[in-house]
Order: C-alpha cells, then sequence, then structure tokens
C-alpha cells in the first residue's frame, strides 16, 4: 500500500478580478457551519439533532500593506465583491511530487470591516478585510466539493443538488 500526501502551500488572491498576488499574506475560506435542531417526540427513547440550514459565512483577507486599490473596493458595504482564491494541491508519494491539482474558491460576499490598520514600532503594519459571504464554491481538480448560494438556495454536496427538492416544494 503507497501513501499519497496532499499539501496545499500558496495560493492567490484575486478581488473582482484583479490579481494580488504577493500582496495578501493570509486568507480565511468561510466555513461551512451547519445549523442542527433539537427534536424529541412522543415514542423516541432520545433526543436527535437534524440538519435546518447554514450559519452565516464569514471570509477574512490579511493583507501585507495599505494598498488603495484594495481599501476603495472594501469601502462600500453595500456592493458586493467577488473574491477567488486558486492555488495548486501538490501529490506527493515515495517516488516524490506525483501531480498537481487546481483549486479554486470563489466566493462573493460584503465588506464587513474597513481595516483601519494595526501599527507597532519596527513591526510591519496589518490590514485585515472581513466579508459576509453569501456564496461560496470550492472545486478541487475539476470536482465541486461544495457550491452554496444562499440567495438562490443553492447547495451541491459532492456533485449532488440537496436542495433540488426543497427548492421544487417552494
Amino acid at each position: 500500500m503507497s501513501i499519497a500526501i496532499n499539501r496545499l502551500n500558496n495560493v492567490n488572491v484575486y478581488l473582482d478580478g484583479n490579481n494580488f498576488a504577493g500582496r495578501a499574506e493570509e486568507v480565511d475560506v468561510p466555513e461551512l457551519n451547519f445549523k442542527m435542531s433539537e427534536h424529541k417526540g412522543l415514542g423516541m427513547f432520545g433526543t436527535v439533532e437534524l440538519p435546518s440550514g447554514l450559519d452565516k459565512m464569514e471570509a477574512r483577507i490579511k493583507w501585507s500593506s495599505m494598498y488603495p486599490e484594495v481599501l476603495n473596493k472594501v469601502s462600500d458595504p453595500f456592493q458586493a465583491r467577488q473574491i477567488k482564491v486558486h492555488g495548486t494541491v501538490e501529490v506527493y508519494g515515495p517516488s516524490g511530487r506525483t501531480n498537481q491539482l487546481p483549486l479554486k474558491v470563489t466566493m462573493s460576499g460584503y465588506p464587513k470591516k474597513l481595516p483601519g490598520g494595526k501599527y507597532k514600532h519596527q513591526d510591519p503594519a496589518e490590514f485585515e478585510t472581513t466579508f459576509s459571504v453569501t456564496s461560496c464554491k470550492m472545486v478541487l481538480d475539476g470536482q465541486t466539493i461544495f457550491d452554496v448560494d444562499v440567495f438562490a438556495n443553492i447547495y451541491f454536496s459532492a456533485g449532488q443538488d440537496v436542495l433540488a427538492q426543497f427548492r421544487a416544494n417552494l
């Protein structure tokens, strides 16, 4: 049995289609936190938690400095922004790197925080922008891992349209 190890070492950030290579230090892609509701009923021995929706999603970008192109885009909380994160997942095995898989995360969201900056003597300043994310899609090597759009009631998991019947019922 051979072990394959996947490593994601670096990514690039795009804001509204503009390439910000080398200017973002860190990116937090939204976690999908599923809301669970407790259910108890007569005739049941116990209580269960069942899925009832999705919690709000949030993304964060930490910038290496203050960039006017970024500040101009994140100063209007009423304008949704497109955020893309592209990277390469390297696959390693006993003989070395065996593959490089494209990773693409595409998000849409509203700026929540306009960075004022964090200044400290002889340290680089820190600037972070936070976004309230309304849609997020992750594709690894051409396979959609998840695709969620809150406004459109869309949720795909592993290629399956989980909310198709829900939308039809509405």
